[in-house]
């Protein structure tokens, strides 16, 4: 799911890119002090905010990815020592069944 969106960002960023060059090649033609220029160069900004966007999206995207891979494998581990310390415990006293340990307690 994460490598979707991460794609789509990619995508969107390089969408900006071809705004942001074709708005600059086009300013470069225009004359001094008109609304066209004026215009053109609104659209240099608005590309270079898509690009910076999507690079935070891509960023936020990374890192949500990485915080999640060590939750899962903290869960893991969490998991299999808690098994193994189970095991050591039943190893210690198998004749005794969970309900009557806590008889005792």
């Amino acid at each position: 799911m994460s490598y979707r969106r991460i794609s789509n960002y990619m995508g969107g960023a390089f969408i900006g890119a071809l705004g942001l060059f074709n708005s600059s090649k086009l300013e470069l033609r225009q004359l001094s002090n008109t609304n066209t220029e004026l215009l053109f160069q609104n659209g240099q900004i608005i590309s270079a905010a898509m690009i910076g966007v999507c690079m935070a999206g891509i960023l936020g995207e990374v890192l949500f990815m990485k915080s999640r891979n060590n939750l899962k494998l903290s869960l893991k581990l969490a998991t299999q020592s808690s098994s193994k310390e189970d095991n050591i415990v039943m190893e210690q006293n198998p004749s005794k069944t969970e309900e009557e340990e806590e008889e005792e307690e």
